[in-house]
């Protein structure tokens, strides 16, 4: 990953000198913790005026720290166009009544869905880079998520692995979850059970399932969610050399951001410790 970067920051400046300039928005704010990511990953600081709330938690934002004294939202239209924006970047399926109000002003507004593929993904920073008018910024970026699509799935002898979620949500099929989990040499254990891409688990069915891995989203395994209490579960029987687990943040795999490439690389560097015993317990 340090020579992805490496070369994504030449791509940058090979590409800031040969691209031609656009018209770039002067005004733009975010109701979204996703679209959050992507603006504050390639909007010049001067010209993001909003970000929402949600980006200031550093356990669900990537560039929390980036946030600074910036003003935050809750997405609601009185809140944006005090701003008098000429972007806004939204989810798709929130406050959808706010975007079409915000669009019959004249404002453009940028609908995102869920990135729920590295493919997904990289469409979406292109889109947003597009808007914002900095093609060859998100060209750059997009080499380190590109990178990750580019690594192979995983074969069928692949350690077997698990997110596990607050209150026993887990990612299937069809999940960006899923898909960094392959391409990190791991299998999917929830794809055993065809689930969609977030489903509930029961503990019978974790029991079952009995995987080499369990991914917990979290920034650390301090013992308080019903997740981790599912762990200590005797039907489980987790003992060491058994299952590992990992706390893999939140900020790292939600939503397109460099963060990606971290969490596959810490989901690869599990892949090949749990021969040695649990990751974390």
């Amino acid at each position: 990953m340090r020579r992805l970067r490496r070369a994504a920051r030449l791509a940058l400046a090979l590409m800031l000198v040969a691209w031609p300039a656009l018209a770039k928005p002067a005004r733009v704010v975010s109701t979204n913790l996703c679209a959050d990511q992507l603006a504050l990953w390639l909007a010049e600081p001067d010209r993001l005026l909003s970000v929402s709330y949600l980006s200031a938690d550093a356990e669900l934002s990537y560039f929390a720290d980036r946030v600074g004294l910036r003003p935050l939202n809750r997405g609601l239209s009185e809140e944006v166009m005090a701003f008098k924006p000429d972007l806004v970047l939204a989810g798709e399926f929130q406050a959808r009544a706010s975007s079409r109000w915000l669009r019959r002003q004249g404002i453009a507004v940028i609908e995102l869905g869920i990135a729920d593929s590295l493919a997904v993904a990289l469409s979406q920073l292109r889109q947003v880079g597009q808007a914002l008018g900095e093609r060859a910024r998100a060209e750059a970026a997009a080499l380190e998520l590109a990178a990750i699509a580019a690594l192979p799935e995983t074969t069928a002898d692949a350690p077997r692995a698990l997110v596990l979620r607050p209150n026993g949500y887990s990612a299937g099929a069809g999940s960006l979850g899923d898909e960094l989990l392959r391409r990190a040499g791991l299998a999917n254990a929830a794809r055993e059970l065809r689930l969609p891409a977030f489903a509930l688990l029961s503990l019978e069915q974790i029991a079952l399932l009995s995987p080499a891995l369990i991914v917990l989203d979290r920034q650390e395994l301090r013992g308080g969610s019903l997740a981790e209490r599912l762990l200590r579960h005797r039907a489980l029987r987790l003992t060491p050399g058994e299952t590992a687990a990992l706390a893999l943040p939140s900020r790292l795999w939600i939503c397109p951001s460099p963060g990606l490439g971290e969490a596959v690389e810490r989901l690869a560097a599990a892949a090949r410790a749990i021969a040695n015993g649990p990751i974390l317990r």
